[in-house]
Order: structure tokens, then sequence, then C-alpha cells
């Protein structure tokens, strides 16, 4: 078969020439598309071949090593040639969305997302649990309506007020550096160490002191939030920080502790919450939503007592309800809210500045926050009333109930030494997530399975 020029050849060659384009140099990007046009076609051979009027020059080629060939050399029969033009035909066609191609990016899924990680914890079904910790041995432990249950990964044991522990249903439960567990109940605060619950305070059997919230500090001792008061324990040593109003009714009720009176411009109400900061400062926030700040070390080392409100004027948002807080491995300290129509309020110790976040206008779902807590894999966690809400990466996401099996109730969140992700509803039920990456982990869009030479599938 003869090869004919098309009509506006000698057009196409006068361009050619006037750009200087005649003797061209192979082209990398041209060589990107001829080795798809080269599969498409089914050919061995596949090149772009503009040329002169007496042989075709190849700006790309895949199968040759002549960079031109003679005209003639097409001549090889209808069906070769046929399958040059239509690779040729091809490749302008697909040459733009080809140049855009990115290389496969593997991408993991969200283990969360994954309900086969879900697991419903049956043992703790009408049992109410409200609080939780984990214990130094990987024990976890849940405050429940009759006292304290404990799972040390096969067996369950409960203790109630008959094991010495004061009080039932305990709103708190924290685990010291030494290991010990602190349960804070209406009725007061215990202890469990060397397999046994004690009283801690009040000391006096059948005294009452309620209890909301507690922290265990970095030097051991004990910081607790009551009804207008707050609690020090230091080993044997009991201070009570409270209103002067209140001083004499304190003392009376509560003659084993030093009692301490605050000026009537620190407020003091239901301390919901009590934090420690990685500087030692200690923090409260009331049902009513003020903010105050204690120094404890500098007030040891002064002889004073040191304590900050923040209001708005700080640039502070004050909510209503539980204050969760929760201090990031950035240093940024988060405090969320119990109402639904409050912001994520976030400060800086750093800049001394506040910044807030309204899930609302992000994720399209209520402020409401009841536990606040960061994994191991930079993700920060807000857990409302049966939603979890994150932030990674300077992205936000939510999910809800019945998209995921949450709890109906507030979610409290843990993740343990293992990996999992406990979530306990306060009152409702928990959970357990296999959030660990280091067993299995999950791809999407990926269609192929093999084997590694250490045997993993």
């Amino acid at each position: 078969m003869k090869f004919h020029p098309p009509p506006n050849d000698d057009a196409r060659l006068k361009a050619r020439q006037d750009f200087d384009l005649l003797e061209p140099a192979p082209q990398p990007s041209f060589g990107d598309g001829a080795r798809p046009a080269s599969g498409l076609c089914g050919t061995p051979i596949a090149t772009t071949a503009p040329g002169d009027e007496t042989r075709p020059q190849f700006e790309s080629k895949v199968g040759l090593v002549a960079r031109e060939t003679a005209r003639a050399a097409g001549d090889r029969g209808p069906r070769s040639f046929g399958r040059i033009v239509t690779g040729c035909l091809l490749l302008l066609a697909l040459l733009p969305a080809l140049r855009a191609v990115q290389p496969y990016a593997p991408q993991m899924a969200d283990p969360i997302m994954d309900l086969w990680r879900w697991q419903k914890i049956a043992e703790l079904d009408g049992k109410s649990p409200r609080s939780l910790t984990e214990g130094k041995d990987g024990a976890m432990w849940f405050g429940v309506t009759d006292g304290v249950m404990r799972f040390d990964g096969e067996r369950w044991q409960t203790y109630t007020p008959k094991d010495g522990l004061v009080g039932t249903a305990p709103a708190v439960l924290r685990t010291a550096k030494d290991g010990k567990i602190y349960a804070g109940s209406p009725n007061g605060i215990s202890r469990f160490s060397d397999g046994r619950w004690e009283r801690i305070f009040p000391t006096t059997p059948g005294a009452k002191v309620l209890i909301y919230s507690l922290v265990v500090a970095t030097d051991g001792s004990v910081w607790a939030g009551s009804d207008g008061l707050m609690l020090h324990v230091q080993d044997k040593t009991f201070t009570v920080f409270g209103p002067a109003s209140r001083s004499a009714a304190l003392r009376q009720a509560l003659p084993e502790a030093t009692i301490v009176s605050l000026p009537e411009n620190i407020p003091m109400g239901d301390l919901v919450e009590v934090y420690e900061t990685r500087d030692g400062l200690i923090w409260y926030a009331l049902l009513t939503g003020e903010l105050v700040r204690h120094d404890p070390q500098r007030a040891s080392r002064e002889g004073r007592i040191t304590w900050r409100i923040f209001t708005a004027a700080d640039g502070y948002n004050p909510g209503t309800g539980q204050r969760p807080m929760f201090q990031t491995d950035d240093g940024m300290l988060w405090l969320g809210s119990g109402s639904p129509e409050s912001n994520i309020n976030r400060y800086d110790p750093g800049k001394d500045t506040w910044a807030q976040f309204s899930l609302t206008d992000l994720l399209g779902v209520d402020g409401l926050v009841r536990s606040i807590t960061e994994t191991r894999d930079g993700t920060i966690w807000f857990c409302g009333l049966a939603r979890i809400s994150r932030y990674h990466d300077g992205k936000w996401q939510s999910q809800t109930a019945p998209e995921l099996p949450l709890p109906s109730a507030k979610i409290l969140m843990h993740e343990s030494q293992a990996g999992d992700l406990w979530l306990v509803g306060s009152g409702d039920e928990a959970q357990k997530i296999d959030y660990r990456k280091s067993r299995w982990l999950k791809y999407e869009g990926l269609n192929f399975q093999c084997e590694t030479p250490d045997g993993r599938q």
C-alpha cells in the first residue's frame, strides 16, 4: 500500500520548517504517551512521527532504536498502518488526561468506620457506667451504680461499699503514677491500693462530701471539686478552699481539714471539673461556666494564694454544664461545654490567648462536649451526646448514631495502653473499638492480594 500525503502536507512542512521543528530531539513528555498508545493498540511499536516529505522523525517512540525511517517503511499493509493511525489518534485524544495522571497513593481506611472493630461490652449492660480509668497493669476500671467494676481482659470483679469503697456510683475514677486508683463519689474519696479499698476523705465514717471531679497531680497529691469548695489531699493533710462566708460551717463539718478562706470575688459553686496542666497549674470550672486557675507552687513559694479568673475580656467564651479539659501534646489546653449552643475553647499558654471553635459552624452538629482526649496518632476527639467529633491535620469530621453503634448518652472516651478506644455512655452502655493498626490495616480501592516474605497477607 503506497502512502499518500494529505492535501495540506506542503503547508504543514513549511510551518515545521519556519519553527525549526524538522530535526526534533526525542521528547520525554511525548514518550509518556507513546507507551500507553502501544498498549491500547496491541502493538510492540508506537511512535509520534510528524517528519518531513521523505521520512518520519520520531519525537517519541516505543520499541524502536532508530530516530527516523522512510515514509515507504510504513507501507507494510493496511492492518499495520491502520493500527498505527488508530494509535496516533488515540494518543492525541488521551494526551491531556495522561499528563494529569498521578501515581497511586495507598489510602488507609478509617478504622472507626469498620464496624467489625466494634465490640459492645455486655457485662456493663444494666450497670449504668458513668466513669472509667485504666490501671498501670492495663486493667480497665468502671464506675457503675453499685460501685466499681474491674476488667483485666479476662475476668470481671465488682467492688461495693462492703469492700471499703466510700459510697456508690462514683462520678470520677483516676489513676495515680504509683498505680493507685482513686474514686470520687457522692459520699467522698476512696483509694484502691494493695488489693483493697480505703477511705481517704472525709475521714469520719458517716460524713459525706459530694465529689464532682478529681485529678491526681504530678506530685501525687489529689485535687477534688465539690459543691462550693475545692479539696487538696497531700498524704494525710487535708486543705479545703472555700468562700469566707462558709468558713465556720466548714470547720465544724470537716474538723480534719485546714479551711482556707477565699475572697468573695473568687467564684465557688459546683466545681464540675478540676484539671492539672503540665506546668503544675490547677484549673477548675464551675457548672455556671466560670473558669479559675490556681498556682500552688507560687502560693507555697511566696506564702500567699494565687488565683486567676478567666472571663470574656481575656477571650474565654464561658459555657454552662460539664466543662471537660484536656492538654494536648502541643501544649494547648482544650475546654468543652455541656451546653449545645457553646463553642470549644482552646488556650495557648505560651501566648496567653484563647480561640473558639463552633462544631455547629464546622460540622453542622451541636456543641455539647462531654469528654476530650488525644490519641497516639495525633487525633483530638470531642465526644458529645451519641456523637464523636475529631480534629486531625487541620480537618474536622463527625459521626453520630446510628451511622456508628455509639452509646445513646453523653460519651466518655479513653485510649488504652493496648491501643483500643473505650467509649462509655454515661448511665448507658460501653463499647470497645480495636483502633490498633499493628494487626490489621485496610486500604481503600485495592483489588490485589499477595504474601510478603515474612508470611503476611
